[in-house]
């Protein structure tokens, strides 16, 4: 089974770009990632973040980055919620790999993970089951 596992940084700061990253692992890649203590960026360290980049690029079959600029936020800030935005941007990056992932662990960004889970969902054109 394919898993695609995604995050963000730097939703909160009101300067700055937002940054979300996704990775497709195959189930082995899925348990050594577990087993290294990556669940959520923001609880690890700046440093232990950097020291886990490259064995996570190892074990990725694929992974992606999105940056999105204060401007854009702004700009699609008028139309739609933070949340609409990063869900946008999250499926974007799903639909961007070229293995179709069967499972997606995403970092709910809602205080209701499962209220982002379904606009993340209602974002796919391609689907998958996502995990908050």
């Amino acid at each position: 089974m394919l898993i695609c596992g995604i995050d963000e940084a730097g939703r909160g700061p009101v300067i700055g770009p937002m940054s979300i990253c996704s990775v497709i692992l195959d189930e082995s890649g899925a348990k050594e990632i577990k087993a290294m203590g990556v669940r959520d960026s923001k609880r690890l360290s700046a440093g232990k973040r950097e020291s886990m980049e490259p064995r996570i690029k190892e074990l990725a079959l694929e992974w992606k980055l999105a940056m999105v600029l204060p401007a854009e936020i702004d700009m699609l800030r008028t139309r739609m919620s933070l949340n609409q935005i990063e869900a946008e941007k999250m499926a974007f990056l799903i639909e961007s790999h070229s293995m179709r992932p069967e499972k997606v662990i995403v970092d709910a960004a809602d205080s209701v993970a499962e209220n982002f889970g379904k606009g993340s969902e209602s974002s796919l054109k391609q689907t998958a089951r996502i995990f908050l």
